[in-house]
């Protein structure tokens, strides 16, 4: 008799987890999408492609401050191009063997001081180093926080989660180019690197107080197998239009 009685509260004790476990869940995919973690991410993500395309709309007062021609400042844009393409699955592959919230503050870090140097060059090559560091890392930085999907939103909400890592760089590739121009004529170029890198800032410092410090190491992709992207002639005729283009 007393096995019974002892059988039954396991299973009675099993359901009542399942069901908390259930219910937990279920108030985790209801929740508010929107969380700051959330939008830090995506804040992130805009910034990349803000740094990206802004200096398309600032090429006419760099050529004119550092004394080159358009040509020398649209080099500016395919260099970015040729070293972004490859950085980020090598990036992809050396960030997967670090714990993943180190990884994105490590990288996040590296991409402020590129800014920080394009804010400050005093000359073209400087400049010209500034755009390689924020190229060499702005391909793992949309990687990254794809990573954190599963700590932050429910399972339902992930692929809206990922469209909108995504969305940052769009939303970007729109109002870059406009943002940039306006700041540029109202207060000199270099003032549109000056508000990535305030914008920046506060990114960080968020990350710092809302992102999971449980982070795991995002895995243990292999390195090789990450070339295989350049057979894809697709990306090559992309690397060879963005060169043409700039």
């Amino acid at each position: 008799m007393d096995s019974h009685v002892h059988l039954i509260s396991i299973v009675d004790h099993a359901i009542q987890e399942r069901i908390f476990i259930v219910d937990a869940t279920r108030t985790r995919s209801g929740s508010r999408f929107f969380t700051v973690p959330v939008v830090t991410l995506i804040a992130l993500t805009f910034l990349l492609g803000l740094s990206e395309f802004i200096v398309v709309g600032v090429m006419q007062p760099i050529a004119s401050d550092m004394r080159v021609s358009l040509a020398a400042i649209g080099s500016l844009v395919s260099a970015f191009a040729l070293v972004y393409a490859p950085m980020t699955p090598i990036g992809a592959a050396v960030s997967a063997k670090f714990n993943r919230f180190h990884a994105l503050m490590a990288m996040t870090g590296i991409f402020l001081a590129g800014n920080v140097l394009c804010a400050f060059a005093l000359n073209y090559p400087m400049l010209l180093v500034g755009r390689i560091v924020i190229a060499t890392v702005s391909g793992p930085l949309v990687a990254v926080p794809m990573t954190f999907a599963p700590d932050l939103v429910g399972a339902s909400d992930r692929p809206r989660f990922m469209s909108w890592i995504f969305s940052g760089i769009s939303i970007a590739a729109v109002f870059g180019v406009p943002i940039g121009t306006f700041i540029a004529q109202q207060f000199g170029w270099r003032w549109s690197f000056h508000l990535i890198n305030l914008l920046t800032v506060l990114v960080i410092i968020s990350m710092l107080r809302c992102l999971p410090r449980t982070s795991y190491a995002t895995g243990t992709t292999r390195f090789l197998p990450q070339f295989r992207l350049f057979t894809d002639v697709r990306v090559w005729y992309g690397m060879c239009l963005a060169s043409a283009d700039s």
